[in-house]
């Protein structure tokens, strides 16, 4: 069988695109061999610095089996392939959320995260090693619970932005940003296989993709409520509470009775009266308005949340990350 693909060495970092040709039962650890003393020999470098070459296929964690007959391996036509790729670390068991390096060193780097917490970073003791220079701190620490949701507790430098912790598969849990890569937490997904292995020509791929629609414009306008303002203070009738006092005195003067100033007591009892009760009323309306303008702006708050999730969720699935092709791959 014949097969072109691209080979990535660690150990020169040169890529050297390869036209093999062997038999469909070679093992792949012949084919390694061989690989290294071509790509290296190429390079006028020894291929005896490694007992045994790996080969490790883009998008996979570990290296691939050496008894692994050709014919049934993952190496297919148009693949990228590591020569002596360094191992990389990740968290062992299944990942109840997924950490997807986004963007920057690492990039498509995918680490299932069980149950349990896990610090994140470049310092030797981390649980997920990233690329990058080595710091004394962890860049992120997330607890995964078993119920599925998880907490992120970002380090020095770093930003997350957490998201709805109740959506389904393939939900995104929060997004991260460190100062050289950004970061993904998501549900795994199932992912339906696109891609089946050719029934008439070995180590090629048979694709059936449905047709990719394009989702429509969303032209969502939120806007928050006015603030209720602070009732303002009304003015104080001293002119008209004084007039019938002043009246009452003419009148007890004239007629000659002190009955009549019992009235003149009214004016400032009646004025008193109407001020404090017109101040609660306004408080109490103030509060109501308070209330409701709160109630509003988390509707409005959490309606734009929503459309931002699926927004960002549709333009991911438009336009996927590095990390996404390989899982999709």
């Amino acid at each position: 069988m014949q097969i072109a693909f691209t080979v990535h060495d660690f150990r020169t970092g040169t890529n050297v695109d390869v036209l093999l040709r062997a038999r469909a039962d070679t093992p792949l650890g012949v084919v390694a061999d061989a690989l290294a003393t071509a790509v290296r020999a190429s390079r006028g470098t020894s291929a005896r610095a490694s007992p045994r070459p790996s080969l490790t296929l883009a998008g996979h964690g570990r290296p691939l089996s050496p008894t692994l007959p050709l014919a049934r391996s993952p190496l297919i036509e148009g693949a990228v392939v590591f020569l002596d790729a360094p191992s990389a670390r990740r968290a062992s068991g299944a990942g109840l959320v997924h950490l997807m390096v986004t963007a920057g060193p690492d990039a498509g780097v995918i680490h299932p995260l069980p149950v349990g917490e896990h610090t994140v970073g470049s310092a030797p003791d981390s649980a997920i090693l990233l690329a990058g220079p080595a710091t004394d701190e962890p860049v992120l620490t997330v607890r995964v619970t078993a119920d599925g949701s998880c907490s992120v507790a970002p380090g020095p430098g770093t930003s997350a932005v957490e998201w709805d912790q109740a959506g389904g598969a393939g939900s995104i849990v929060a997004s991260v940003r460190t100062p050289s890569m950004a970061l993904r937490l998501l549900r795994p997904a199932p992912v339906t296989p696109l891609a089946l292995p050719s029934t008439t020509v070995p180590g090629r791929l048979d694709v059936n993709r449905p047709p990719r629609l394009r989702p429509p414009q969303r032209a969502s306008t939120f806007a928050l409520p006015a603030a209720p303002q602070e009732p303002r203070r009304a003015p104080v009738p001293v002119l008209a509470t004084f007039l019938p006092l002043l009246a009452a005195v003419a009148m007890a003067a004239v007629l000659h009775t002190l009955y009549v100033l019992l009235f003149a007591v009214l004016g400032p009892l009646n004025l008193i009266l109407s001020v404090v009760s017109g101040r609660r009323r306004d408080r109490r309306e103030f509060r109501e308005a308070t209330a409701r303008h709160r109630r509003l702006r988390d509707e409005v708050e959490h309606a734009a949340q929503a459309a931002l999730e699926v927004e960002c969720a549709e333009r991911h699935a438009e336009q996927p990350d590095p990390a996404s092709l390989f899982a999709t791959a």
